[in-house]
């Protein structure tokens, strides 16, 4: 029992060293303020060394006691545990993971970007080499507008077509301001909801902006109308270099209004003549003065038994005295419009179309019928998803 009670008591004392705050040094006595205490009773810890007394100072005295100590630094021991840094360890882990999960996002975005760019180029290059291909095929002489291979398949999502038609099956602009057939001009203006003093004002202003002098038609338009308006160097005393170019005579922004498609009717590629094989039936009314009756028959006629444009059963009118017969016209009435008609106009119309997927593209040329002599090439912006 008293082994016991021995082995029991070192065990207290062990646990009381382990459990010992760290000392703290009692006020000196008087005398002894000023007198550096001996700190070799002390660990680096701050705790007594086990092989000297605690309380005892390297002198001997017992000039220092051991203090509890304060609330706050027992505290501040508890925040600065192993706790606590393993919590900070956590953080870091956590925003380090953050951070990569933000670079691999911001990498995915950026590939998939360059990948949907990268395709969109290519489907803008297929469309294109598409659109050439049967603009080549349509190019080609022998081809006629109801071949079939003006339209081919080249693959699940790749195709293009191509169709081929007369310009004139349009008015030419340039022809007609310089020609006397005014009343072609006051006729066309009237259908298109014009009155007759605008009408006369527009054709006169048209042919002012194309005659090579200064001299003002009666209702047209010079240089000094264009200079009060704001503009220099109008009219251009030439011929029009394009239709667009039309939009800047004076009182055209009338016509646009009450025509928003007016440019569709206009070339400056055609022979002069209005072709009958080629011409909307609006056209065909206003160039010849018929009836609808009449012209509705001339537009069945034309499209055959099958009733559809550009098939192989088609009707051509070979001469205008077919198309007299079939507008029931005597012979001197169609002799004061046959100056305006034809059957067969050199030039040619072809729009090839390429599409791959969603995106299509067009080019638009009007070539010479022999030689495939280029007189136009348009390329509207590609059509995108």
């Amino acid at each position: 029992m008293a082994l016991l009670r021995t082995v029991q008591r070192h065990l207290d004392r062990g646990l009381d060293l382990d459990r010992t705050p760290r000392p703290h040094r009692a006020p000196a006595p008087a005398g002894r303020r000023n007198e550096t205490p001996d700190r070799a009773v002390l660990d680096p810890r701050g705790f007594p060394r086990p092989d000297r007394p605690a309380g005892a100072s390297a002198r001997g005295d017992a000039s220092t006691t051991t203090l509890p100590l304060p609330a706050t630094v027992n505290a501040l021991d508890s925040i600065s545990g192993p706790g606590t840094r393993r919590g900070s360890a956590l953080m870091i882990v956590i925003w380090g993971l953050a951070l990569l999960a933000a670079t691999v996002v911001g990498l995915v975005v950026y590939f998939d970007t360059s990948l949907d760019e990268e395709r969109a180029r290519n489907a803008a290059f297929r469309t294109r080499l598409l659109a050439e291909s049967g603009l080549a095929i349509a190019l080609n002489p022998q081809v006629e507008p109801h071949d079939p291979v003006l339209r081919q398949e080249m693959g699940p999502d790749a195709r293009f077509e191509a169709s081929i038609r007369s310009e004139g099956g349009r008015l030419n602009l340039n022809t007609l301001a310089a020609s006397t057939d005014r009343a072609l001009f006051l006729d066309l203006f009237a259908a298109w909801g014009l009155t007759l003093q605008e009408s006369s004002a527009l054709a006169d202003a048209i042919q002012d902006w194309v005659d090579t002098d200064e001299t003002r038609r009666l209702d047209g338009a010079e240089r000094d109308a264009y200079e009060r308006l704001g503009f220099t160097g109008m009219p251009r005393n030439r011929p029009f270099t394009s239709i667009e170019e039309a939009r800047a005579v004076i009182g055209m922004d009338l016509l646009a209004e009450r025509k928003p498609d007016w440019a569709d009717y206009f070339t400056l590629h055609s022979s002069g003549q209005v072709d009958v094989n080629e011409a909307s039936a609006e056209l065909l009314r206003i160039v010849t003065g018929a009836g609808e009756l009449e012209i509705e028959r001339i537009i069945e006629r034309r499209l055959g038994p099958d009733q559809e444009e550009g098939t192989e059963d088609d009707f051509v009118f070979e001469s205008l005295d077919q198309v007299r017969s079939m507008l029931g016209m005597a012979e001197d009435a169609f002799e004061r419009i046959a100056g305006r008609l034809s059957v067969d106009d050199p030039a040619r119309r072809i729009e090839s179309t390429g599409q791959v997927g969603a995106y299509r593209k067009k080019i638009v040329v009007i070539a010479r019928r022999e030689g495939g002599t280029l007189l136009s090439w348009q390329e509207p912006p590609i059509e995108k998803p």
